[in-house]
């Protein structure tokens, strides 16, 4: 009976840490396409996936795409603005800009102390776009994360 609810909590405990997205959720095993195309804040993209070798899944990512969904698409200043909003929202956090040095690149990051959830925005800049910016939303724990670049590694060492 102890086993019993000791496996009951963990399961809760999981479930309402789980981080999801468009109906990926972190930690669980892939059951649908690995790559969907969808709107994320109103901005038309492709919501992915990284899993580990057991198909569970370690990062969700959202990358916009240009209408043929052929190609990685550029957003304005609104559409991010939305978007970073959008995600602080629903995920119940602040977003901290991190500059990259010499560039005008830049991202926005949480992590989650509850649970270690990780979000990051990577966003590159041009100036010379009337769209001028190109991002990448994703969102991870350390713990799936760290376990997917184990993974990735033992993969790259297998390579020589």
């Amino acid at each position: 009976m102890k086993e019993l609810m000791i496996t009951i909590a963990a399961l809760l405990n999981i479930s309402v840490n789980a981080q999801s997205l468009k109906g990926y959720t972190l930690g669980e095993k892939l059951n649908r396409p690995e790559l969907i195309m969808t709107t994320v804040a109103g901005i038309k993209g492709g919501v992915g996936v990284e899993t580990l070798k057991d198909s569970t899944i370690a990062m969700i990512m959202f990358i916009p795409s240009t209408s043929d969904e052929q190609n990685v698409a550029r957003i304005t200043q609104t559409e991010l603005d939305r978007l970073k909003t959008g995600i602080e929202q629903k995920y119940q956090f602040t977003f901290t800009k991190e500059e990259e040095e010499y560039s005008e690149n830049f991202k926005y990051s949480a992590l989650r102390s509850s649970d270690y959830s990780l979000y990051i925005i990577r966003v590159d800049y041009n100036q010379f776009f009337d769209r001028p910016y190109q991002i990448a939303f994703s969102i991870t724990t350390r713990k799936l994360f760290s376990l997917y670049q184990d993974e990735e590694q033992k993969k790259a060492n297998a390579d020589f």
